[in-house]
Order: structure tokens, then sequence, then C-alpha cells
């Protein structure tokens, strides 16, 4: 595609206008005024695009909820508001905030989640000027509470293990390669395990996990 920007930019040619990266074309069916062409050059302008949000999961535990997000191009992030809303009121409300971090990795607990009602949570990311972007919407229903939940998966030194009673840790070929007990919510370390997919069975509930 060949573009011309203006009237014969200097440097341009007849044949090759135009040859370099475009961050953002706009395109109007009128001309502007001066003091409109003067604000498409302000800093509020040209402000870096809000962070992307490459994952966010809720994982129902013991102890309350686990909220994880990754996220990338986060220059001018300030941090992420948790908001939650139940299913009988459909009202968000901010249960914490978790300041940016130079990894794009975020994790939060929220210990006062309701048990008896669906779950819904969103992530509000903030700038440093203020602005602001919403994630999308995660669900967690009532049932899943009392369901064995293993975090993060896939994982590589430890995994963290929402369930109580004696677990066993099988390989690809049914051999056990771990064993023990859990409480509650408690940490299982997986690091000398060899890279594969495991199964991971806690008082007859079973669950799968991937060791990388």
């Amino acid at each position: 595609m060949k573009l011309g920007i203006g009237n014969r930019p200097e440097g341009a040619t007849l044949d090759h206008p135009f040859d370099g990266m475009i961050d953002e074309l706009r395109v109007y069916d009128r001309s502007l005024s001066g003091s409109e062409v003067n604000n498409l050059t302000t800093t509020e302008a040209y402000r870096q695009l809000p962070v992307t949000f490459t994952s966010f999961q809720a994982t129902p535990a013991f102890s309350g909820v686990e909220l994880y997000w990754t996220v990338e191009d986060q220059r001018d992030n300030a941090g992420f508001a948790m908001e939650r809303a139940t299913g009988n009121e459909g009202v968000f409300t901010e249960v914490g905030f978790v300041a940016a971090h130079a990894h794009g990795d975020y994790s939060y607990t929220d210990y006062a989640a309701p048990e008896d009602a669906t779950l819904y949570y969103r992530l509000r990311q903030v700038d440093h000027d203020g602005s602001a972007m919403y994630s999308s919407l995660v669900t967690v229903a009532p049932q899943q509470r009392n369901e064995l939940t293993v975090f993060p998966n896939p994982a590589s030194t430890s995994l963290t293990v929402s369930g109580s009673g004696a677990y066993a840790i099988l390989d690809g070929f049914g051999r056990r390669v771990a064993s023990g007990t859990v409480v509650g919510q408690e940490r299982i370390a997986v690091a000398d395990l060899p890279t594969g997919t495991y199964t991971l069975m806690v008082n007859q509930q079973v669950t799968r996990f991937v060791k990388q």
C-alpha cells in the first residue's frame, strides 16, 4: 500500500510517497481546523495504549477465591482494582487493589467472597494519569467452591492445592510419584518432577495438572 502524508512530504517520491511504521491512522470526512490539527499532536493524543490482558481466571479455594491474571505492555500501568458482584445484586464493588510491578503476572485472594452466590469478577486497570479500562468478566459458581482445585496450572516449582485429605500424584503411566496430606489450602513441591501431565487424587477427587 502506498500512502501520501499531506502534500508531498519532504523526502517523498511519486513512486514511493511513504515508507515507515504507522502507529495510528485517523480518517476524517472533512478538513480539520488549525486547533484540531494541533490537538492531534498533544501528549494525550499519543498516550500509551492500555495494557493488554493475556489471561484472567478465578479459582475457588477453601479460604476464598484466587484471582490470577497476566498482562503485557504495562508501561503506564499504576495497578489493578479487583471488583466483585453477586448474581443477586449485579452491582460491582471494589474488594482490593494490587500495585503494578515489573513482571506481568498478578494474583489476589478474595478472602471475603460469599459462599452461597454466583460471583462475578472483573479488573479495573488504572494508569498513572487516572484513566482506566476493564477486563472481561470471570464467574465462580457456588458448587465450584467445594471442588478440588489446583493452581497455577501449568506449574513449575510448586502446586497450590485446595482440598483436604491424603493425596497422591500419578504420572502418565499411573505410577505414584508423590504422596502426602493436605488440609484446606497447601503447597505441594513439584520442582523435581519431570516435565509432563500428572494426575492429582485427593479423597476420591481427581484433577490433572501440567508440570513445565
